[in-house]
């Protein structure tokens, strides 16, 4: 009887809160999941464009705050999507898949961490640490988009019940908040010489990509999977953020040309605000996703 009762104590307090967690998950949650999840993918390049911009002196000191507060936020939701974090609206997850990649990224994190806080506290960045977090932070990213696969392959039983749901507009316009880092990121690596052949390949990579899903998001694009939207706040947001790339779209494209030697700060400048505006215009898209699904 003992025995029994032990058995039943086991199942009621592990087994059956797992499975009701998870059967719990609704489309609203989930969009809330993969737009979190998504951004922190953007928060990975946006930490060391800041502190790239910290090495180049562009921009002045508040980009020393700026990366305090990218870091912070990405360890803290980093944290919320593993444990759970009431502040975000975030709960515990119960895939150990996640769970699993979630650690991994900590500890590849802790590897550089004290890069950041070092640049934090003032220090002046030497070339070596801009080559280590830049190299570090592809790896973490790489985790990061898996991570975010993951939630999304799992909201799609979910989304079958509900159409109004939008798991992969809300994960590549999510994914554009993170291009949008990682162009300004490899423009300054070309800035300042580090690897440039390199970063030029990537640069070209990241901005087509860019461009691709953004047109995809308005107009849609079979082989990303989106079918374009047809909801006309979402279609003037994308324009506005269009307005935005044909501005940027022409300096970033000739910051990669294999046959440019150099880009000029004033290019280095103008790459670095507008990227920003590309930021907050695709982070607006992403809520406006996130706000459809749960209707």
């Amino acid at each position: 009887m003992m025995n029994i009762l032990r058995h039943l104590f086991f199942i009621i307090c592990f087994i059956l809160p797992s499975f009701y967690a998870h059967a719990a998950t609704t489309t609203e949650e989930y969009s809330l999941i993969i737009n979190l999840a998504g951004k922190q993918r953007m928060l990975t390049q946006k930490m060391v464009k800041e502190a790239l911009l910290i090495f180049t002196g562009t921009g002045g000191e508040k980009n020393r705050q700026d990366l305090k507060n990218t870091v912070e936020l990405f360890l803290k939701t980093l944290n919320g999507l593993r444990d759970g974090d009431n502040s975000l609206g975030l709960s515990r997850t119960t895939s150990q898949s996640i769970k699993t990649r979630i650690d991994v990224i900590k500890l590849e994190f802790n590897k550089v961490e004290f890069i950041f806080k070092r640049i934090i506290a003032g220090e002046m960045p030497s070339r070596d640490a801009i080559m280590e977090i830049a190299e570090k932070n592809l790896v973490i990213l790489d985790i990061m988009d898996a991570v975010v696969g993951i939630y999304e392959q799992e909201s799609r039983e979910v989304a079958q019940k509900n159409k109004a749901f939008l798991g992969i507009e809300i994960n590549i316009s999510g994914k554009q908040r993170m291009l949008s880092q990682k162009m300004a990121k490899e423009a300054l690596l070309i800035y300042v010489d580090i690897d440039s052949r390199k970063n030029k390949r990537a640069l070209c990579k990241t901005y087509k990509h860019f461009d691709k899903a953004l047109k995809g998001l308005k107009y849609g694009d079979g082989e990303l999977g989106l079918p374009g939207t047809t909801e006309k706040n979402i279609a003037q947001q994308l324009d506005s953020v269009m307005k935005t790339w044909r501005k940027l779209e022409p300096i970033v494209e000739r910051s990669c040309d294999i046959m440019v030697d150099k880009i000029s700060r004033e290019e280095i400048e103008t790459i670095s605000a507008l990227s920003a505006l590309l930021l907050n215009g695709m982070d607006k898209t992403v809520t406006m996703y996130e706000n459809l699904g749960r209707r």
